[in-house]
């Protein structure tokens, strides 16, 4: 019920400030069950080999099953981003992310 739902926004609004959070730290054996920092940061990173890489927002062992799990130990990325520059507007940053660049198969993120 209620309460349900309340905990799920609880605990998904906690590990997303923590995914994003600037913690250097591993987490051993964990960080294949659980998404870590580490881990959520080689999404975003500005790198060639990081593209297209980590998508699962809580379990890495999805980017295992899919061949999309991308994780260098003890090393973080250097950049993050993207080299364009998105659009103003809102409706124009939505269509922006569906541009030629970003289809499955790119060399850029």
């Amino acid at each position: 019920g209620r309460l349900s739902l309340g905990v799920f926004v609880v605990v998904i609004t906690v590990q997303s400030i923590f995914l994003h959070g600037n913690v250097r730290m591993t987490f051993g054996p964990a960080r294949w069950l659980v998404a870590t920092p580490h881990f959520h940061h080689w999404h975003h990173a500005r790198e060639p080999h990081a593209y297209n890489t980590n998508y699962a927002n809580e379990f890495p062992v999805l980017d295992l099953l899919f061949g999309t799990f991308y994780l260098p130990a003890h090393r973080w990325p250097a950049q993050y981003g993207v080299d364009d520059v998105e659009p103003a507007g809102y409706l124009r940053q939505l269509a922006w992310s569906f541009r030629a660049g970003c289809r499955q198969g790119s060399t850029t993120p």
